[in-house]
């Protein structure tokens, strides 16, 4: 038996979602100190303040946006666990609980054991108090003589649905290998499954979304995770957007959701003219590569890098950024 799942109503379809799925979902990037431990400290800080913003309908803890792949298991449990502390009984959290590997499919993991690992870091996490765990399609998983890598991962995720007992998030991330992207029909048929509450779903083209709204089961939450395109997402249907934009800007996020109720299409209108603004100023950019320095620099108490920086140094103007940041938060209060 699943857990109850607050639900409300979308301002378009007027269909009904699980709440944490609805308007901004922010992304925790990983700080990281000089000596490649992860932050924890300034991580408990971004929580918090995200916890603060009732702009965030829920945070999600070990993503893309904050390097999935760099952490190992101890890590894993420890960033987690450190995030539900923090948000408990303030916002639900969705945890990321694939499997380790290190995001290279030259050093694919052998499946089983993958399979194995997700299973017990969703469960763990589950019962530790995340309202949810999120998937990523497995990228490392290959087709044979008579299946296509696409077989694999429908199976993958049908097993998982029949082994973990609660909502769990797809993660269909950027950048995947050809034919690993999970098909409209692919993902129509994931979403029979009650297990499966919603997909994050990274696309530049909301007609995609769109498409996934139409084939998914009504009560299938189909996320942005391509943030500047809120709107066109909402439009169609999509409940939400998580990406580095719902972290540092989650107001403008949440305006445009609640514009499109009454509907105020000038307010939605501002709302994307903003947010392609900022996209475009980081554009050159990846988000958790000045995440962290922007919050940092803006005053809470994290380490100014991300994980998923690297050690090349970031040549960007963080006092320019954070002040456009800060002058669009301020015009949302």
């Amino acid at each position: 038996m699943l857990p109850q799942i607050d639900t409300i109503s979308h301002p378009v379809s007027r269909r009904d979602y699980p709440s944490l799925l609805c308007g901004a979902i922010a992304p925790l990037f990983t700080p990281e100190r000089l000596d490649g431990r992860i932050d924890y400290e300034g991580l408990q800080s971004l929580a918090d303040h995200l916890c603060r913003q009732s702009a965030v309908s829920a945070l999600l803890i070990r993503t893309g946006e904050g390097r999935m792949w760099s952490y190992s298991l101890e890590e894993a449990r420890q960033a987690i666990q450190c995030v539900l502390d923090v948000a408990r009984h303030r916002k639900p959290v969705i945890a990321g609980t694939a499997g380790i590997w290190t995001g290279e499919c030259s050093d694919s993991p052998r499946p089983a054991v993958y399979y194995r690992r997700a299973v017990e870091l969703s469960e763990w996490a589950l019962a530790s108090g995340a309202a949810a765990v999120l998937q990523p399609v497995p990228a490392f998983l290959t087709g044979g003589y008579d299946y296509t890598p696409q077989d694999r991962i429908l199976r993958f995720f049908e097993d998982l649905a029949q082994s973990v007992n609660g909502p769990i998030v797809i993660y269909n991330q950027e950048h995947l290998p050809e034919g690993h992207a999970l098909l409209p029909e692919s993902l129509a048929r994931l979403s029979q499954h009650r297990q499966f509450v919603g997909a994050i779903y990274y696309t530049h083209d909301s007609s995609i979304l769109a498409e996934l709204v139409r084939c998914c089961h009504p009560r299938f939450s189909v996320v942005s995770g391509y943030d500047s395109l809120a709107i066109p997402a909402f439009m169609g249907g999509a409940t939400s957007s998580a990406g580095t934009l719902a972290t540092l800007l989650p107001e403008v996020i949440d305006t445009a959701w609640r514009s499109l109720a009454t509907p105020d299409l000038s307010v939605a209108w501002r709302a994307q003219t903003d947010l392609l603004k900022i996209r475009e100023m980081l554009a050159p950019y990846q988000g958790p590569d000045i995440g962290c320095a922007v919050l940092a620099r803006q005053g809470l108490h994290m380490a100014p890098r991300s994980r998923a920086a690297g050690r090349q140094p970031l040549r960007i103007d963080i006092e320019r950024v954070s002040r456009e940041i800060g002058h669009i938060r301020a015009a949302y209060g």
